[in-house]
């Protein structure tokens, strides 16, 4: 019995041993695996800055990875577009991007590996929209006039923005967008907010100026955003002459020089083209015939001139009509016509 027992405590220590050898293999073999294929360890995450931060469909946009917690130069980055690698290298910190189609949306991925392993990591998604700005100027122009009006110093313009924004592959309405509105560099709090897709702007008293304005659109909870800007140049308000017709109206066409035949009448109409619209109601219009003031008035409807020419003719004569606005400097024109008899 005795000898049993102590055959099978020799099996037992032998078979103890080998299991010890054996962890021993296994841990000396997994520290050399270590040793030629180092685990990574996820230390946090890139800041990714894009740059336009709202790019427009089509248009190139840059991503940059930025941290100050390891030399970036030395670290090497992938880079994600959709879980899909675009590109990749060591110390390449930035990779350019070119937006999809309204209402696509991008994720973007970079992971940066430095030289102990130590992976960082960063995400940004953004969807792609796109804005529409209309410019309605508040300046004269004549009857069914197949152009636009166009801004003056001192008038008044209304800017639009028409968004194309969409969330889970449906348009948002506009009143369910939120609006930053800039004008000429400065931010506009008051007209900026929920809704708000108009503004009114007023144009101050310098010529030859550019008006630079900017609206960034974005869902309330920020994830989905598009900026436009344009920009407003500046004209200056004139008057053109145009022959009334007494039985088609106005003729189209406007002219520096008329014949009258004698004993025959006419009327001629002035028409300011780029006055604020505000400044016509009020301003002093003046019609004058060889210098010498034939109408003035104030305010109203003195933009017609009824001509007769005398049954012993008339040789030439220089007419001229201006209107102004009293408050405003720049809100003013003048131009002149000839009269001549004809034969």
């Amino acid at each position: 019995m005795k000898k049993a027992a102590m055959k099978q405590n020799r099996k037992n220590f032998a078979a103890a041993k080998n299991g010890v050898f054996k962890i021993a293999v296994c841990a000396a073999l997994f520290s050399f695996l270590l040793f030629l294929y180092p685990q990574k360890s996820f230390a946090g995450e890139l800041l990714l800055q894009v740059t336009p931060p709202s790019p427009s469909p089509g248009q190139q946009f840059t991503v940059e990875a930025v941290s100050l917690d390891f030399d970036m130069l030395r670290a090497n980055f992938r880079w994600f577009l959709n879980n899909k690698e675009v590109a990749s290298g060591i110390g390449k910190t930035k990779n350019v991007f070119v937006a999809g189609e309204i209402g696509t949306r991008a994720t973007i991925r970079a992971t940066a590996v430095t030289l102990k392993n130590v992976v960082f990591e960063g995400t940004v998604s953004m969807g792609v929209g796109d804005i529409d700005l209309l410019i309605h100027p508040l300046t004269s122009v004549m009857p069914l006039y197949r152009g636009s009006s166009l801004p003056t110093p001192e008038s008044f313009v209304e800017i639009y923005a028409i968004p194309h924004i969409f969330s889970g592959g449906a348009k948002i309405a506009p009143q369910n967008l939120v609006y930053e509105w800039t004008f000429d560099e400065r931010t506009l709090v008051n007209e900026s907010g929920g809704g708000k897709n108009k503004i009114i702007a007023s144009l101050n008293m310098l010529r030859n100026k550019d008006y630079l304005v900017s609206v960034t659109v974005s869902t309330r909870k920020g994830d989905v955003r598009a900026s436009k800007e344009i920009v407003i140049s500046l004209a200056e308000p004139y008057v053109l002459f145009y022959r009334m017709n007494p039985l088609t109206g106005l003729r189209r066409i406007a002219q520096t020089n008329f014949a009258i035949s004698k004993n025959s009448s006419f009327t001629i109409k002035a028409v300011p083209y780029f006055i604020d619209l505000e400044s016509l109601k009020t301003a002093l219009t003046q019609w004058r015939a060889g210098g010498n003031i034939i109408s003035a008035q104030k305010p109203t409807n003195n933009y017609s001139l009824g001509l007769k020419a005398p049954a012993e003719g008339i040789a030439e004569t220089k007419f001229s009509f201006s209107v102004r606005d009293a408050n405003k400097i720049f809100q003013e024109a003048e131009n002149e016509f000839m009269i001549k008899e004809m034969e």
